[in-house]
C-alpha cells in the first residue's frame, strides 16, 4: 500500500493507465479514483496509443501475454535507462534485427533512478550468443515502494524483454527484500527446468558474492563456471 503521506504525488507523476497498472500489480484495493474508472490494466492498449503521450499502458506479446501487467511495471521503472538494457542483435538479408524495441525517451514529470543490481548470463549456446538477465531495484515515489525488474536481451523467455519481479516497501537500499525477489523469481525459473546461471557480466548495487549466495539458496551451492 502506499505511504498516506505520499499518496498527494501519484496523480501528478503517473498517467491514469500507468496508475491503473501499478494498483493492480502493488494490489492496491478499491475504491478507484474518477478517472482510472473504466480502464483495464489487464487488456492491451490499442495499437494506436502513444505511451509518450498518455504513458506507458500494458501490450500484448506475440509470444506469451500472461506477463502484460509485470512488463508494463517493468517498463515504467526502466524507462530512464532502456538504452542500457541488454540487447540483441543480427544481420538479416543486409538489415539489423533488434530483440528489444527502442524508444525514444519521453519527457514525464517523474525522474525515476533504477538501480542496477547486477547482470548475469544464463548460458553461452554458442560462440556469440549469450542470454543476459539485467536486474535492477527501482523506488516509486508516490508509492513508497522499490520494484525489482529482470530484463533480458529478447522476449523469448517470458514474451517480454521486461518483467517485474518483486515488488517491498521502502527503499531500494533495503537489500535483503531485494534479495528475496530475485530469489523467488529464480526459484520459479528453477521449477520450470532453468538450470543456475554461468557466470556474472558485471555487478552494481550486489556484489559476485551477493548474486552468488542468492543463486546458492536456490540450486544448492553448484558453483558458477
Amino acid at each position: 500500500m502506499p505511504n498516506p503521506a505520499d499518496v498527494s504525488l501519484i496523480p501528478e507523476l503517473y498517467s491514469p493507465m500507468e496508475r491503473a497498472v501499478l494498483a493492480a500489480y502493488l494490489q492496491i484495493p478499491d475504491p478507484r479514483p474518477d478517472d482510472l474508472r473504466g480502464l483495464d490494466p489487464t487488456k492491451p492498449v490499442p495499437s494506436r496509443w502513444s505511451e509518450r503521450s498518455h504513458g506507458i499502458g500494458p501490450q500484448r506479446s506475440a509470444l506469451d501475454s500472461t506477463r502484460m501487467v509485470e512488463n508494463a511495471v517493468a517498463r515504467i521503472c526502466l524507462e530512464s535507462v532502456d538504452a542500457q538494457l541488454p540487447q540483441w542483435a543480427s544481420i538479416s538479408n543486409g538489415e539489423v534485427v533488434l530483440g528489444r524495441r527502442t524508444r525514444r525517451a519521453p519527457r514525464r514529470r517523474r525522474s525515476l533512478s533504477p538501480e542496477h543490481l547486477f547482470t548475469i548470463n544464463w548460458a553461452d549456446s554458442g560462440p556469440g550468443f549469450s542470454w543476459p538477465e539485467a536486474y535492477y531495484v527501482t523506488v516509486l515515489p508516490g508509492y513508497d515502494v522499490s520494484v525489482v525488474t529482470a530484463s533480458a536481451d529478447c522476449p523469448d523467455t517470458t514474451g517480454y524483454c521486461d518483467v517485474a519481479v518483486g515488488w517491498f516497501p521502502g527503499s531500494e537500499e533495503d537489500l535483503v527484500n531485494t534479495r528475496e525477489s530475485i530469489q523467488t523469481h529464480w526459484w520459479t525459473l528453477k521449477s520450470d527446468g532453468q538450470e543456475r546461471w554461468a557466470y556474472l557480466f558485471d555487478t552494481g548495487a550486489l556484489d559476485e558474492e551477493g548474486a552468488g549466495e542468492i543463486a546458492d539458496a536456490v540450486w544448492g551451492g553448484e558453483g558458477t563456471e
